[in-house]
């Protein structure tokens, strides 16, 4: 993530502020051929207008959660969502350094009355078929014509009411992620050379997806919905950890 509290997120606003640098934040699936297909098709309205869309990782909230958060707002445009409610239990991360609970359900609501439900949990169903524990990673989508899809090491697709069959395109975490890489790089390079060639994990868009995961944070530790964009206090992580450690 481009940052793990508040505290973290403030430094880097005000290192910008101060010095001007452009930052990306390495959420490349952005710029994988796969993911730039789907946004076309969803984009060309071929599904209707979408109305629900579900989202699974079993990686915790801010390891895998950052990314698959970045894929919603890359896939409904960097629409910033107007609600969420969420709740958590169980800590993990501590490992790898990045604490966090290990068992999150999110609701949110975006304009347009589209509702995105996002289970990241160590303990979710997951991606059937799929046994790495990292290669979790799926988007559904439900529109008013058909349906669209995404799974990170499986396979693409979309079926609309006029298809008798789905169209499917394959879909391989160890193929996607170097060219997918390597564009991200690429557009760095481009958005250096020219101001109006913005790149898409450019720290505005990063930091819509840190405020969302931040004001689920303070739904799970307050239990009440909480309206975006949200002010969610720097010391967030540290009470909604002491809140799933004395469960409840």
């Amino acid at each position: 993530p481009i940052a793990l509290n508040q505290i973290q997120v403030r430094k880097i606003k005000e290192t910008v502020q101060r010095t001007g640098i452009k930052i990306a934040v390495n959420m490349q699936r952005r710029y994988f051929k796969s993911c730039q297909d789907l946004k076309k098709v969803l984009d060309e309205r071929k599904i209707g207008d979408i109305y629900f869309i579900r989202c699974v990782a079993k990686g915790n909230i801010l390891s895998w959660g950052p990314h698959l958060i970045d894929l919603v707002l890359y896939f409904l445009n960097d629409v910033y969502p107007a609600y969420v409610w969420a709740t958590a239990y169980g800590m993990n991360g501590y490992d790898y350094g990045h604490p966090a609970p290990a068992n999150m359900m999110i609701n949110f609501l975006f304009p347009g009355q589209i509702t995105v439900y996002c289970e990241d949990a160590e303990d979710a169903v997951g991606v059937l078929g799929e046994t790495d524990f990292w290669m979790h990673g799926e988007l559904d989508f439900w529109g008013a014509k058909g349906r669209a899809w995404w799974t990170q090491n499986r396979d693409w697709g979309y079926q609309s009411e006029s298809m008798l069959k789905p169209y499917l395109e394959k879909t391989s975490w160890n193929e996607d992620d170097i060219p997918g890489q390597r564009e991200f790089t690429r557009a760095m390079a481009q958005w250096l050379d020219n101001e109006s060639k913005v790149h898409l994990n450019c720290l505005d868009n990063a930091l819509k997806g840190f405020d969302a995961i931040m004001a689920a944070f303070q739904s799970a530790y307050t239990g009440k919905r909480i309206k975006l964009p949200a002010d969610a206090p720097d010391d967030i992580n540290e009470k909604l950890e002491k809140k799933i450690k004395k469960g409840r």
